[in-house]
Parts: structure tokens; sequence; C-alpha cells
């Protein structure tokens, strides 16, 4: 079985690779929050990252596009008439009846378990929930795209195709180990390998930065590759008593330790698309001179 996904996502990558351009115009604002472990609070960190990034003035998309466990239509306590899984399984464009606005410059296409007794036909590949999504692509400035744990063909599919891929972990010794899988079994398949992770629940930042530290390490040691860390977001009851609640924190508790966390993770990202902006700006001006 394991032989028969690692032929499947070889197969994926080449395929993509063959593609070329097809999707690489909207690359640099479509964000990938996915992780190695379940539990880790994945979902947590779409949400509330997307309404950072529209807290700067960026009109934002944020996607459920887990097929199979989607949780952020309960996040946000929210329930979906057209569900991503129904576009999906009509094969038709996604329009702005399927959107629910969650706050200003924020909105949010939900999701919901797929019907048992439909198969659904793009399982195993992400491009045509991709040329559905493509109609509303150019309203937004990100797209929020909180998917699956775990490598597989619909997440790889994603991956090659956006601009960068948050990893979530704990500091937990056995998510840095998922986390560390993860990238490993993705790297034969990527040209230009574009991750960060995010630190969660992390009850003392000395134990953050160690996972941090020991992850990078194992990477460069037999990947020779490091890894940018977007964030230590620290421990607070006030997320699971959210979530009990069906509320999104920035709603239920203003005054969170977990948020200037993550206002600074979304800074930070908005600085790496800018950076990435300006060195492409230049190597234009380079070839017209």
């Amino acid at each position: 079985m394991l032989k028969d996904q690692a032929t499947n996502l070889r197969f994926l990558a080449d395929q993509q690779r063959d593609d070329g351009e097809r999707y690489r115009r909207n690359s640099q604002q479509m964000v990938i929050v996915t992780g190695g472990k379940g539990g880790v609070g994945k979902s947590f960190v779409s949400l509330h990252l997307s309404h950072a990034l529209a807290g700067t003035g960026k009109k934002v998309l944020l996607v459920d596009s887990n097929l199979r466990n989607p949780s952020l239509h309960i996040l946000t306590n929210t329930d979906p008439l057209f569900p991503l899984n129904y576009w999906i399984e009509e094969a038709i464009p996604i329009e702005r009846t399927g959107l629910i606005e969650i706050g200003q410059n924020l909105d949010f296409l939900p999701n919901i378990p797929p019907h048992r007794h439909r198969k659904n036909r793009f399982r195993e590949d992400a491009n045509m929930f991709l040329e559905l999504l493509e109609p509303l692509c150019g309203e937004y400035d990100y797209l929020i795209l909180d998917t699956e744990t775990g490598l597989n063909t619909w997440n790889l599919s994603l991956i090659l195709q956006a601009g960068l891929t948050v990893l979530v972990s704990i500091s937990d010794p056995t998510s840095v180990i998922d986390t560390y899988t993860f990238i490993k079994a993705s790297f034969p398949h990527l040209r230009k390998p574009h991750f960060a992770l995010v630190v969660n629940q992390v009850i003392e930042e000395k134990s953050g930065f160690e996972a941090y530290t020991n992850l990078n390490q194992a990477l460069n040691n037999f990947l020779d590759y490091r890894i940018e860390l977007l964030s230590l977001i620290p421990f607070d009851l006030k997320v699971k008593r959210a979530g009990l609640a069906q509320q999104p924190l920035w709603q239920f508790s203003k005054n969170s330790k977990v948020l200037p966390s993550i206002q600074k993770m979304a800074e930070r990202i908005f600085q790496m698309q800018e950076n990435k902006l300006l060195y492409k700006s230049k190597q234009l001006q380079e070839v017209n001179l």
C-alpha cells in the first residue's frame, strides 16, 4: 500500500511539472496550512492567520480543503449551504454563493464531510479543485488553504502549486518527528521546497525553540535543508474554551496572549511575499536591461 502511494506521488509530481505554469500566476498568494500529525491546532492556526492577514487590509479567502475531516465550520459555528465538497462533486466553478463572510476582508469557503455513498472523482488530484477555484482567485490577496494532515496526493498537488506551505507542530518529540517525515517524503517531488514552521501550544519558549532546533538539525544533516520559524504560539486555555464555544478566539477573548504571536506570523508572511515580489521585479529589470 505504501509503495502504491509513493508511486502515485511520483506520477503526480511528474505530471505537475509537465503542466508548467498552469496555476503559477496565483502561487504567491496561496498558503497551505498542514502538518505531519493531527491534533496540533492546524485548523486553529489557519483560521486565525487568515483573520490576522485580513486585519492588515488584505483581502483573504480561507478555504477548508480538508475533504475527509473538515473542522473549520465547527470552529466558526457556520452551517454551509454549499460546502467545498458540493462544488467538487458537481464539478462546477465555485461561486460567491458558497462563501461566508466571517470578518472584515475575510471570506470563508467551508466544507463538511462528503456523503458516504458518493465517491469524490477528484480525490487524488487537487488540480480540478484549483480549476474550480480559479474564478475567485483574482478577487483576493491571499488564499489560505487548511488541508489534511500527512502527505498524500491531494496535499502534494496543493503544495506543488503554493507559494508557501506552513507546517504546524507542537514541541512534543513525536510531532517533530512527524514533521520531519512529512518534509522528507515530499522532498523528492519538489524543485524548490518552501516550508515554514509554526510550533503551537508552547508552554515554555525554550521547549519551542528546542523543537525547532532539533527539526532543523535533522533536516540539515539528512536533507541539506533548513526550515524557517514563523511563530511560537503560546499555550492558552482560552483557545480550548473558544473551541468549545465554537467561536474564533478574536471574538471569544481579545486579550488572549495567543493573538499577538499570530499577528507577528501574519506580518512575517506579508514580508516574505513582498520580498519575493521585489526579487521578481529586479529579475525582470535585469532581463529588460
